[in-house]
């Protein structure tokens, strides 16, 4: 397992320092088109949700093994998506959960 750190900050939001956000990136067996399966790392649980959460995730999720004639970021947000489990949220506080309809929507 892997957690992907998305952000730390607080409820100022900072350009470089998002709210609190982070990505647990579990090993799953994914096929490819050919029928091959490998053990690939994917965005299983995502831990808080503060604003900017879908925009860091769209910035730091890695890009391999994609077709370059498409949207490589883009396309690799959707797929990974797909596999989120769950949204854990600590309390009701907005840098916690800010960005949380955005993620609901693009999920």
């Amino acid at each position: 397992p892997h957690l992907l750190v998305l952000g730390t900050g607080c409820a100022t939001p900072a350009p470089l320092r998002g709210s609190s956000a982070y990505g647990l990136m579990m090993p799953t067996m994914t096929a490819s088109p050919n029928g091959d399966f490998s053990n690939t790392l994917v965005l299983s649980a995502i831990i808080e949700c503060g604003e900017g959460t879908l925009t860091s995730l769209h910035r730091h999720l890695p890009l391999d093994g994609l077709d370059p004639g498409i949207d490589a970021s883009r396309s690799r947000l959707d797929m990974q998506l797909r596999h989120v489990g769950f949204v854990w949220i600590s309390h009701a506080h907005l840098d916690h959960y800010g960005d949380l309809p955005n993620v609901v929507q693009a999920i």
